[in-house]
């Protein structure tokens, strides 16, 4: 029997107007991309150099 969660199909794209394959199958697989460590030091929350209004809670 057919299941859309497992098999792969064709769906309606109604942004481009196109039909897509989806491989429903390729969201399991594990993620083996690039990764990337970030430095905490050098990431700050602002902009030291931004003389601007700080809007808070909003």
């Amino acid at each position: 029997m057919f299941n859309p969660v497992v098999h792969p199909h064709r769906c309606h794209s109604p942004l481009t107007n196109q039909w897509v394959l989806v491989f429903p199958r390729m969201a399991k697989r594990p993620w083996q991309g690039q990764q990337e460590i970030l430095n905490i030091e050098q990431k700050t929350s602002y902009d030291p150099t931004c003389f601007c209004v700080q809007i808070t809670n909003g």
